[in-house]
């Protein structure tokens, strides 16, 4: 793809696997992270990758880990549920501030910049804290979509999982995993009958990859694109398998729906932006997924 990459969050679940699949491909990698989330642990040791710990907030920062990069991936945000409510002001900060840092090294470099969004930018309006993420994250995507001078490719993954994703912010498959490993009760938020569709982060990584070179080789200058399986599944049934599957004799227990949460009925992904350009077929189904996100909870 490119001599020289900068990964900002590179050190969390999906950049740290964005670097190793980069630097096995001969890339040199800069990463970028304030390990709030993030874990140095998660990056190979070797001479391809450099990592600066900052702020994505710190356009100081920011501007050093730029130097000389071809292209840049900004995943550094706010992650998962909890974290979000638990502090919406800082979550709004750190994803505004962060792109309009993020941008201008993009200006000042010359050079793409891959946004990684989130799916909940096409939920309906919220009225609680996850309103804020859901703002911030539309305010960011038409802040980058709305200069003229560098390409920009805003991805938005639809619930992203796999081995080692933490549960520390709140996310929904590693939480369930965690219980269902240790024998207790997985707690279903309301009814169950909620849907989501889990795509694999290899799977993200194939298709986001595949699409952001061949935008590149055509000379692309704006494209959104959401990424994520197509097939939903209530939580409650995801629920009941990964208990089935651990065998520990946990439980599922469905309760009182939190208001914080603010849960959707059903989110499902538009490949049509994605399929145009890549053949995109997802390689994990659902119960290999649970067995790989049970093995890492």
């Amino acid at each position: 793809m490119t001599a020289r990459v900068l990964i900002t969050g590179g050190a969390g679940f999906i950049g740290a696997r964005l670097a190793r699949r980069l630097l096995a491909g001969g890339e040199h990698v800069t990463v970028l992270d304030d390990l709030s989330a993030g874990s140095l642990d998660a990056l190979p040791a070797g001479p391809g990758l450099e990592v600066l710990v900052g702020d994505v907030r710190d356009a100081e920062a920011v501007h050093r880990a730029s130097a000389r990069v071809d292209l840049i991936f900004h995943l550094a945000s706010v992650v998962g549920v909890d974290a979000v409510t638990a502090d919406p002001g800082r979550t709004g900060d750190v994803i505004r501030e962060g792109t309009e840092a993020v941008l201008r090294a993009a200006l000042d470099r010359g050079c793409p910049l891959v946004f990684f969004s989130s799916s909940e930018v096409t939920d309906g309006p919220r009225r609680g804290p996850r309103e804020v993420y859901a703002r911030a994250k539309r305010d960011a995507e038409s802040l980058v979509l709305g200069q003229a001078h560098v390409p920009v490719t805003v991805v938005r993954p639809f619930n992203v999982v796999g081995a080692g994703q933490s549960a520390r912010g709140g996310a929904v498959l590693p939480t369930l995993a965690g219980a269902a490993r240790r024998g207790e009760d997985l707690l279903v938020h309301g009814d169950g009958h909620q849907t989501r569709t889990f795509l694999h982060v290899e799977d993200l990584l194939d298709a986001t990859t595949a699409f952001v070179r061949g935008q590149r080789a055509a000379g692309s200058q704006r494209e959104v694109v959401e990424v994520g399986d197509t097939r939903p599944v209530a939580i409650g049934e995801v629920a009941e398998r990964l208990a089935r599957l651990a065998g520990r004799g946990a439980r599922v227990r469905r309760g009182a729906g939190s208001t914080a949460r603010e849960d959707r009925p059903r989110r499902l992904p538009d490949l049509t932006a994605l399929c145009a350009h890549v053949d995109f077929r997802p390689r994990h189904a659902l119960d290999p997924i649970l067995r790989d996100v049970l093995v890492g909870a």
